[in-house]
Formats: structure tokens, C-alpha cells, sequence
């Protein structure tokens, strides 16, 4: 029975090492998984087997051999996860296998403060008590570790920190009470160590209905934002869809308008072809695309941006350099790129509004270029401190943020943002897939 304590602990301490693992680096792939495992279970079994041999020897040699093997063991492990430096994989072997030496000596040293008699027991009892409790106590630290670990991806509730600390507390509490000398005396100690396995098995089983949980939760987020997100760009699209028929309307009107001023001039009335002519310049003026690109998504955004613009007095400014035929990206995508960059300025721009009572000052500029092998989009608006907070708090900008990313990473771009001298800009640039462009 004392081989099966070794084995389940040892899946255990497997399990929390690769918690930790997954939570300081990347795994290289699903493949990785299964070698990790492996190797794991054979550097636990080699370890194991030697702790059999040198069983009850508390020696600084068994120290000192110990933490070498476990550290050589965990670095190999550490090998099927990705880092970009090998001194933070060297710093976090030392720190996890200093980890779990420091746990066990606060463990061993605990359990002799509060149940000495143990320690005047059969060594396999002391080993086995202080091994399922060490494994125990590790598996809690390294799950409270990746949670706040992981803080920055992912939020747990207290509900959720209680649910993941009941099952190994309640276990170590347990076996710290239990009646050791009567059990062995009436049954013998193989119902100690049956005790002991599911213990650990119990933890193991908690642990990973707790992941599951987590999982759907952020399944269900992920749905929601994916959701919001898709409303968004729908809403970026809809805004390119009402201008095009804007200006089918406008279009229709001039026929119309055409045929009027035909037959004025057929009757010699000029003076109402003057009066139609200029109020027909302001129209097409408030509502033509200007065609700058050849694109229709570039030239309807630029134009009805910059109408908007003057209706509110923003100083703007537009500077267009590139083709449709130059462009590597759809529609859709530089519809969701420049609508939500756009919108993200004009956002600002009624921030400003908010703060100054006024938009003089604030300045927004649109650049779209042709530049060596890279598609640029360059969009930059005044900025200030105040700003800041009320950025952090607008979903909209952020899923339209989340969109950009996605495209560009897509398209093996860069995206960069920076807020320098009163001006946030950001930069996005697209290679082409084609080097002839």
C-alpha cells in the first residue's frame, strides 16, 4: 500500500508542477502535453524509488541529492514549454524546486509541533504522512499562484477562491486529527494509507471540476464578447452601407434635377437654372464622396468623417496615398479598422467637448499610405491626462481594439499605440503578400 501513496502523490505533485509550468510559460503545443507527462512520471518514479531506499534518513547528503535530482527532473520538464529567456526558465526551476523543499520542511516541522507521536511510529508512516501532507499543501500554494497568476487574463470570484480551498484544507485537517494509534492498533496501518489516497485523489478530482467550471465560464465570456463584438462591426458596416445609398439618393435626385434644368434652359428661364445650379453645389458638396484611393470603404469613411468634422469645427486633416489595387486587405477588415480608429477619435474629441466646452484645440489626422512593402494606417488625435480613466471604461473602444488585433495579427501585421506630447496615435502596418506590390 505504501507504493500506491508514492504513485498517487507523485501524480499529484505531477499535476502541480505542470500547473505552475503552464502559468509562467507556454506550452509549445498539444503534443508537448503527453512527452510531459511522461518524462514527469519517470523522473517522480526514479525520485520516488530512491526516497524508498533512503527512508527515514533526514541527513544533509539526502537533502542536498534530493533537491539536485528534482531540479534536473523539473528543468527537462520545463523544456515542452515555451520562454524566450533561459535565465527566467533557470529562475523558475529554482524558485519551484525551492518551492516544494521549503514546503516540506514547514510541513515535517509543523507536523511534529502538533502530532509528535507520529514520529515515533514506523518510518514508512512519518514518510507517508509528510508526503501526502507536502503534496497536499503544494497542490493549494501553486493553484492560489496560477490564480493570481492569471489575474490579468481572467477574474475569480471569492466564491471561487473558497470552492478551490475547501477540499485540501478540510483533507489536512483531517489527516492531522486522525486517531493514528487506534487505527493501527485495531486494523493496521493499510487503512491509513487507503485514507491517505483518497485524500489525495479527492484533490485531484476537485481540481479539475474547478478548471471545468472555469472553462464554461470563459467559454460563456468568450461567446458574450464575440457577440458584442460582431454587433460592433455590424454597426461599422452599416454606416458604410448607409453611405453608399446616400449617395444612390443623391444620384437619382441630380437625374431628376438634370431633366429640370433641361427644360429651363429650353424655355429660356436662366435664372432658375442659376438658383438650381448653386444650391446643387452645396448639396454635392455636403454629400459626394470625394474620391481620393478608389476605394469605396477609404474614400466613404474619409469624406463622411470629415464632414462630420466641420459640422462640429474639429480641425482635420486627411492625406491619402496609396491605390485600391495597393491595398492587401477586404473591405470588411479596413472597414472595422478605420471605422472603430475613426470612431475611437471622435470619442475623444466629445471627451474633450466634455472638458473644454469647446473643440478648438483638438485635432485629428487620417493618414493611409503606400509606404516600401507595408500598408500604413495612421490615425493620431489630441490627447490629455484626463483621458485616461474614462478610456479604461468604454467597452466599445475596447472590443474595437480587440478587432483591430485580430486583423492584424491575421495579416501578420504590427499595431502599435503610443501617447507622447499631447498626442495618442496609432500605427498600424500591413505587409503585402505579394513583394511585386
Amino acid at each position: 500500500m505504501h507504493y500506491l501513496i508514492i504513485i498517487t502523490s507523485g501524480i499529484v505533485n505531477i499535476i502541480t508542477q505542470r500547473i505552475f509550468f503552464s502559468s509562467v510559460f507556454t506550452e509549445r503545443s498539444k503534443f508537448s502535453r503527453f512527452y510531459f507527462y511522461i518524462f514527469s512520471a519517470l523522473g517522480s518514479l526514479i525520485i520516488n524509488t530512491l526516497s524508498i531506499v533512503f527512508s527515514g534518513d533526514y541527513s544533509a547528503q539526502k537533502v542536498v541529492l534530493f533537491l539536485v535530482l528534482n531540479f534536473v527532473c523539473e528543468y527537462i520538464c520545463s523544456l515542452f514549454f515555451y520562454t524566450k529567456s533561459k535565465m527566467y526558465r533557470f529562475i523558475m526551476n529554482i524558485f519551484l524546486i525551492t518551492f516544494f523543499a521549503v514546503s516540506e520542511m514547514l510541513i515535517g516541522s509543523l507536523l511534529f509541533q502538533i502530532m509528535p507521536f507520529i514520529f515515533e511510529t514506523d518510518s514508512l508512516i512519518q514518510d507517508a504522512v509528510v508526503m501526502v501532507c507536502t503534496s497536499i499543501f503544494s497542490f493549494l500554494l501553486v493553484i492560489l499562484f496560477h490564480m493570481i497568476w492569471s489575474t490579468k487574463e481572467k477574474e475569480f470570484s471569492g466564491a471561487q477562491l473558497l470552492y478551490i480551498c475547501t477540499t485540501p484544507l478540510c483533507s489536512f485537517v483531517i489527516i492531522v486529527v486522525l486517531p493514528y494509534k487506534a487505527i493501527i492498533n485495531y486494523s493496521g496501518e493499510n487503512h491509513v494509507y487507503i485514507v491517505f489516497v483518497i485524500f489525495l485523489l479527492l484533490n485531484i478530482i476537485n481540481y479539475y471540476l474547478f478548471n471545468h467550471i472555469l472553462k464554461q465560464n470563459e467559454m460563456h465570456t468568450v461567446i458574450k464578447k464575440q457577440e458584442m463584438q460582431l454587433n460592433y462591426q455590424k454597426e461599422q458596416y452599416d454606416k458604410l452601407e448607409s453611405s453608399f445609398r446616400e449617395t444612390r439618393r443623391i444620384i437619382h435626385e441630380i437625374k431628376h434635377r438634370d431633366g429640370y434644368l433641361l427644360s429651363c434652359l429650353e424655355n429660356e428661364e436662366y435664372a432658375k437654372v442659376t438658383k438650381e445650379l448653386n444650391e446643387g453645389m452645396d448639396t454635392a458638396y455636403n454629400h459626394f464622396i470625394n474620391s481620393v484611393s478608389n476605394n469605396p470603404v477609404i474614400d466613404t469613411f474619409v469624406t463622411n468623417y470629415e464632414l462630420k468634422a466641420n459640422e462640429k469645427g474639429i480641425e482635420y486633416e486627411t492625406i491619402i496615398n496609396t491605390s485600391d489595387k495597393a491595398i492587401p486587405l477586404n473591405d470588411y477588415d479596413l472597414c472595422i479598422i478605420i471605422g472603430n480608429l475613426m470612431d475611437n477619435s471622435f470619442n475623444a474629441a466629445e471627451k474633450w467637448f466634455n472638458h473644454h466646452n469647446t473643440y478648438k484645440g483638438f485635432t485629428i489626422k487620417c493618414l493611409v499610405e503606400t509606404k516600401e512593402k507595408y500598408f500604413v494606417i495612421y490615425i493620431s488625435n489630441s490627447f490629455d491626462s484626463y483621458m485616461v480613466s474614462e478610456k479604461n471604461n468604454d467597452n466599445d473602444h475596447g472590443y474595437g481594439i480587440v478587432n483591430i488585433q485580430k486583423i492584424v495579427n491575421e495579416n501578420r501585421g504590427f499595431y502599435h499605440q503610443d501617447s507622447e506630447n499631447n498626442i495618442y496615435e496609432t500605427t498600424i502596418s500591413i505587409p503585402y503578400k505579394s513583394v511585386g506590390l
